[in-house]
């Protein structure tokens, strides 16, 4: 009895040591998403090396998913990253992984943009002038209508978070009330809305739409004019 459990435990020992000197593929755990960051698109390969049989190019921006990676970093384009084998629309193969984001590269983009509201349902005109407006990349400003006794604009920072949605952050609001003469005269500034609040990009027609919470209310905006985004 002595001697059968001694040779279990060598072959335990065996079993668990072998196979240590051999070269890494470092299989991932669960298939993770990734996206494609490359113009023009990233080549799918048979083998994990440059010289390898071309399988399918895949679009700029697809989602993968990542099954392993192999070797060391390398260098190619100027990004460093590893051969990756990704799965992608029924195909299986090696791409470099320097060209795989965490994030979808946005395909439109906010900035400059006016959107106005509109009708949750028809994208119609809501009959009042709130507008959102992106003034450059980071910035953001909600106006409500002018013509209202008592208007208001809040200021805030906004984040383009991959293709279909925007996080911003309101910082401050500004009340105003329309004077006599029809002007409007700032009379509050106080802090805004402390939490992020999200909006995605949504169906309105053949134009820019985002749709989703603003700050305690829900709204639907497109870009003013009939300019086709794509």
């Amino acid at each position: 009895m002595a001697r059968k459990s001694v040779s279990i435990a060598l072959t335990l020992v065996i079993l668990c040591c072998s196979g240590r000197n051999e070269p890494a593929q470092t299989p991932v755990e669960s298939e993770n998403k990734r996206y494609v960051d490359a113009e023009g698109g990233l080549r799918m390969r048979a083998s994990a090396d440059a010289a390898g049989e071309i399988i399918v190019v895949i679009p700029t921006s697809s989602e993968v998913l990542v099954i392993e990676e192999s070797g060391n970093d390398i260098s190619i384009g100027g990004k460093k990253g590893k051969w990756t084998k990704v799965r992608f629309e029924g195909h299986s193969g090696w791409v470099f992984g320097g060209f795989l984001s965490l994030a979808p590269k946005p395909t439109w983009s906010l900035k400059g943009a006016k959107l106005e509201e509109v009708d949750f349902d028809n994208c119609e005109s809501a009959g009042i002038r709130n507008v959102l407006h992106f003034e450059d990349e980071t910035r953001v400003k909600y106006s409500s209508d002018p013509n209202w006794s008592e208007s208001h604009e809040i200021l805030g920072k906004y984040q383009q978070n991959g293709s279909n949605t925007i996080k911003i952050r309101w910082t401050s609001e500004t009340l105003y009330q329309a004077t006599s003469d029809y002007e409007r005269k700032p009379y509050l500034t106080r802090a805004a809305f402390p939490d992020m609040v999200s909006l995605t990009r949504c169906d309105c027609g053949d134009t820019l739409a985002i749709c989703g919470e603003r700050g305690s209310s829900f709204g639907r905006f497109k870009k003013m004019g009939r300019t086709r985004q794509s």
